[in-house]
């Protein structure tokens, strides 16, 4: 028992590393970042969302698939 708490310390900072190293510190990078085109100007890069993606965002939170089928991207957009 004496030596359980530094495995769980090690495991629980392993996982929280790997999650900073994933997700906070990539979003604090290039998540304040405006679109962009290439060079002949032809494509913008990234797309912008079309109003498809906001409809089934619409009928995602209305038929509560949220409870089943939760997305971590999605979440910021379910509040409507």
């Amino acid at each position: 028992m004496k030596g359980l708490a530094p495995l769980f310390l090690g495991i629980f900072g392993t996982f929280a590393f790997s999650w900073i190293g994933l997700t906070v510190i990539p979003t604090w990078q290039i998540g304040h970042l405006n679109p962009g085109s290439d060079e002949e100007g032809t494509d913008i890069y990234p797309r912008p969302q079309s109003g498809m993606f906001e409809r089934g965002g619409h009928v995602y939170a209305a038929n509560g698939c949220v409870y089943c089928h939760s997305q971590q991207q999605h979440a910021a957009r379910l509040h409507f």
